[in-house]
């Protein structure tokens, strides 16, 4: 019986532990959602919206500045750089313009035009070169002989100079026949019909025709001849 009796007086202990536990717990419970709602962050305030006339004063301003900013701005650009871009455009055209002429001008006038070539032209240093092909030509066709003719400063020699040209085919028979001379490809083409085979002599000559022009001023009388041997076979 005692030991029921000692049973019970726990059971009773226990339960005012349990109970004193529970409200214990309860009041931090309560204490813990308390500070929860007391110390969330509230959403902020926003100012009420001012009136239209405190609106109206404060847009005035900023539309003069603006306006004042922009007639400043497009009056001051136009004054200042367009006289100060036009006034050292037209300075700088100006003076190179002078500077242009004045050289130009002086140039002309310490360097004189020379038309007289610069080496010395002469009969002597006249040029007639005979081609290879002229060492043999064919009895059974018309050959074309292309003779080259230089000037001492390597212009060829033309009938727009007054130079006058003869080309003369010698059969070593008694027969000594003309050939018509043809500028063409800055050579004097002949052409030589010989039916007949042995050997033949072309002698080429040239002088001054009439008594002035480009032959007559620097060659002078006188005048150049020159003979090549070939073979018609």
């Amino acid at each position: 019986m005692e030991s029921e009796k000692e049973f019970k007086e726990e059971i009773n202990t226990a339960l005012k532990l349990y109970k004193v536990a529970a409200i214990v717990i309860v009041l931090l419970l309560f204490i813990g959602v308390f500070y929860a709602i007391m110390t969330r962050p509230q959403p902020a305030k926003t100012a009420p919206p001012a009136p239209a006339a405190e609106q109206k004063n404060v847009s005035e301003p900023v539309q003069n500045i603006t306006q004042n900013i922009s007639v400043n701005i497009t009056q001051n650009v136009s004054v200042n750089i367009t006289p100060n871009i036009t006034q050292n455009v037209t300075q700088n055209i100006t003076q190179n313009a002078q500077n242009v002429t004045l050289n130009v001008t002086a140039q002309n006038m310490t360097t004189p035009v020379n038309k007289t070539p610069t080496v010395n032209l002469s009969w002597d240093k006249l040029a007639i070169n005979f081609p290879e092909q002229l060492k043999k030509l064919s009895s059974s066709k018309a050959n074309n002989i292309y003779i080259q003719i230089l000037e001492a400063d390597g212009t060829p020699v033309t009938n727009e100079e007054q130079f006058g040209l003869t080309f003369t085919v010698d059969d070593h028979r008694g027969i000594r026949t003309d050939a018509a001379p043809v500028f063409e490809n800055s050579k004097w083409l002949i052409t030589l019909r010989l039916a007949s085979p042995g050997n033949y002599t072309l002698t080429a000559s040239i002088t001054c025709e009439g008594n002035t022009g480009h032959c007559r001023r620097f060659y002078g009388t006188g005048g150049l001849e020159k003979s090549a041997d070939f073979e018609v076979i």
